[in-house]
């Protein structure tokens, strides 16, 4: 049988997600896709060897692109020091990476 593997970046759809896949019902809105034939005969078969549908399996990968992880609460030296890089640039890293190492 032929493996199909994910895109890179994409995690596999979690059980509990397939779970809900078959049994929820929603209101829907239709989007056309246009998709390179090979991908959506891949997808069919990796959606068919998951148990869901291929609308459902795009819809679960979009929500795991578009949804915030949850908040994490730092401990307060992290907290502190989060975004003090934000304006810092590469090439002074780079620079002592390079004397520090060559």
């Amino acid at each position: 049988m032929l493996a199909i593997q994910p895109p890179a970046g994409f995690h596999h759809v979690r059980d509990e997600e397939l779970l809900l896949a078959r049994y929820n019902t929603y209101m829907t809105a239709k989007l056309t896709l246009s998709i390179n034939p090979a991908v959506v005969s891949r997808a069919k078969r990796y959606a068919k060897q998951e148990g869901v549908s291929l609308s459902r399996l795009v819809e679960v990968y979009l929500a795991s692109l578009t949804e915030r992880p949850p908040a994490v609460d730092l401990p307060p030296l992290t907290a502190s020091l989060r975004g003090t890089l934000q304006k810092a640039g590469t090439g002074a890293y780079r620079k002592h990476l390079v004397r520090k190492y060559l």
